[in-house]
């Protein structure tokens, strides 16, 4: 939870993500891996990627765009 009460969800797996009942899946670039970046309907953003067989699924409900969120992806060590 950060400021204004903007809150991020960050979910760690080592299993797949299904994104196949998702139609507006955007592919983006995380600090040399790709990602694939979508938005629901009801204005909740996803940011999905896979590092060393480890998948990440970062979420937030509030107005964090797209590189926000990819910055925050980037970040992690």
């Amino acid at each position: 939870m950060g400021e204004e009460d903007v809150h991020i969800s960050l979910e760690v797996a080592h299993a797949d993500v299904n994104l196949s009942s998702q139609t507006d899946i955007e592919e983006v670039g995380i600090d040399g891996e790709t990602g694939d970046y979508f938005e629901n309907e009801q204005d909740a953003r996803f940011l999905v990627w896979e590092v060393e067989g480890v998948n990440y699924l970062m979420s937030t409900r509030r107005e964090i765009g797209k590189e926000a969120l990819i910055s925050t992806a980037e970040s992690f060590q």
